[in-house]
């Protein structure tokens, strides 16, 4: 079954150049297009894509972006902003909880391998701003040094009592970590706390 992919960009030949690239791919496919933020909620809700790419602009609202994930928390939200943006803009955009962070100047090559890894839940970083948004995460983790253990042994495939006996806590204890990292990185599962923790470089 192919990749249902949505793509949000104010430009119609922007669009469509993306489509270009991602429809060339095996196992991709679009199936539905917006302007805008605003209008990609509703078509996202009627079409249950796995990713959206975003051409995200300055001055773009961030609140739509996070109301888009709140309504969709399966769906994977891939931003594509300006060649010249800071590593600080893709930092702030990934504890927003997007998924994942990419230069325009990307190669197409590489867009489409990116999205068939947030399709498998798997991280996305771009190599290019992997040692800045490093040394940021280290400067700014959303989650504290007892979360990031926790779900750095979640991450390793331990359920919550086997965590709780190896850190020597009650389950209970465990339980409600686990859950405040959840709100934290606004993530539905333990597993989508996990990628977003890794992308951002906090485990």
């Amino acid at each position: 079954m192919p990749i249902r992919i949505m793509l949000v960009a104010p430009e119609k030949l922007t669009r469509h150049g993306l489509e270009a690239v991602l429809t060339s791919a095996d196992g991709l496919k679009v199936v539905t297009e917006a302007a805008s933020l605003k209008e990609a909620l509703p078509r996202a809700q009627a079409t249950r894509p796995s990713v959206i790419v975003i051409e995200l602009l300055a001055q773009d609202d961030l609140r739509t972006l996070s109301s888009l994930q709140e309504a969709l928390p399966g769906c994977a939200l891939l931003t594509i902003i300006a060649a010249d943006a800071s590593p600080q803009a893709h930092a702030n955009l990934l504890a927003g909880g997007v998924r994942a962070s990419l230069s325009k100047d990307i190669d197409p090559g590489r867009l489409c391998d990116a999205v068939r890894q947030l399709a498998n839940g798997d991280p996305v970083v771009d190599p290019a701003l992997a040692t800045s948004l490093h040394r940021l995460a280290g400067r700014r983790s959303m989650l504290t040094p007892r979360q990031r253990q926790i779900l750095s042994l979640a991450a390793e495939g331990r359920s919550n009592l086997a965590i709780a006996e190896e850190l020597v806590l009650s389950v209970r204890t465990v339980e409600r970590h686990m859950s405040s990292i959840l709100n934290r990185l606004g993530a539905g599962n333990r597993m989508q706390a996990v990628v977003r923790a890794k992308q951002a470089r906090w485990i």
